[in-house]
């Protein structure tokens, strides 16, 4: 539950609480705390906060004990807003997604960003889905540059299993048996 009032805004401290009163359904700010484990200091601040948010009730008295408010009449507005702003994303996204895609292809493509330095005589590639990607990339810039490919340490069985999948995705064909990269047309 607490992860759901983060969620909504809810910040950990506030979420804590709510979920000891729930509990409680009824308690002063040092009984609130113990069972949510938040400071006092803490916890009477950020009760008076849920307060006059109009989470929770404060009652009158000495000490001041805390109440639940009905929770469906007091998250009702809280999940609208929220279903609201998940349906405008599910709009904006693929859109914004699409923008963010192009730029970044235009600029790959323009040789403004690449995973191959000509200044280097050699280049050091980490994970799997990097050495797929360069050997792709390798495929359609400098297929008639490349003198060797080789991996150190060896990979195991299983991570050149992985990487003769990720060069396939790439349309590129890794020989198993002697780590040689061979290109497909």
């Amino acid at each position: 539950m607490g992860e759901l009032l983060i969620e909504l805004g809810f910040n950990e401290n506030e979420a804590r609480l709510y979920e000891a009163l729930l509990e409680l359904s009824e308690g002063t700010v040092d009984e609130i705390a113990r069972v949510a484990r938040v400071r006092r200091p803490t916890a009477y601040k950020v009760l008076r906060s849920m307060v006059s948010r109009g989470f929770i009730a404060g009652l009158p008295g000495r000490p001041i004990k805390y109440r639940m408010l009905d929770p469906e009449e007091t998250f009702r507005d809280l999940f609208q807003q929220r279903y609201e702003e998940i349906n405008e994303l599910r709009e904006v996204l693929p859109k914004q997604f699409e923008n963010f895609l192009k730029q970044a292809k235009e600029k790959y493509t323009s040789g403004a960003v690449s995973l191959i330095d000509a200044n280097k005589d050699f280049m050091v590639l980490r994970g799997i889905k990097t050495v797929a990607r360069i050997v792709q990339e390798l495929d359609l810039k400098a297929r008639d540059k490349v003198r060797g490919m080789g991996i150190a340490p060896a990979p195991s069985e299983e991570e050149l299993k992985m990487i003769v999948e990720e060069v396939k995705k790439e349309k590129a064909t890794l020989d198993d048996r002697s780590s040689a990269v061979k290109f497909d047309p």
